[in-house]
């Protein structure tokens, strides 16, 4: 199973969100979602989540990728929680950081356009996808 369980309430995105009335029963839901998933009676897993609350209340992630690694465009960090998977290998000698999409008071934005804020950052990248069918389809 590859799943992608929804970030809402794990990620650190909203953080000024975090201490919000009926946040931390939403939280623990969602950590509750994320568990059961990752405990469930199948062999091979990998869960995919930003950097966020998983990471401090139950640990750390097995592998953080970035989707340039894989060919887009992108700098966004992926946590992947593997179970019975090796971690996804990819050409270093390749990975070109991207340029940041603008600068705004010093600091880099690497979202592009298409990107954009919000839900359209939570799309899956191609690439990264691809490489789980390549490394992981036969397993």
């Amino acid at each position: 199973m590859i799943g992608h369980p929804p970030c809402t309430y794990l990620s650190y995105c909203g953080i000024r969100h975090f201490n919000a009335p009926g946040r931390e029963e939403k939280r623990k839901a969602a950590l509750d979602f994320f568990l059961s998933l990752f405990n469930s009676p199948i062999d091979k897993i990998a869960l995919e989540n930003p950097v966020g609350w998983i990471n401090t209340i139950w640990r750390k992630p097995d592998q953080i990728v970035r989707p340039y690694y894989f060919g887009e465009s992108e700098q966004k960090n992926i946590c992947l929680w593997l179970k019975n998977l090796p971690k996804l290998t990819y050409g270093e000698l390749l990975i070109q950081k991207p340029k940041p999409f603008k600068v705004y008071k010093g600091k880099n934005y690497y979202y592009t356009e298409k990107m954009g804020s919000g839900h359209k950052r939570s799309r899956f990248f191609t690439g990264i996808a691809n490489a789980m069918a390549d490394q992981w389809g036969n397993l």
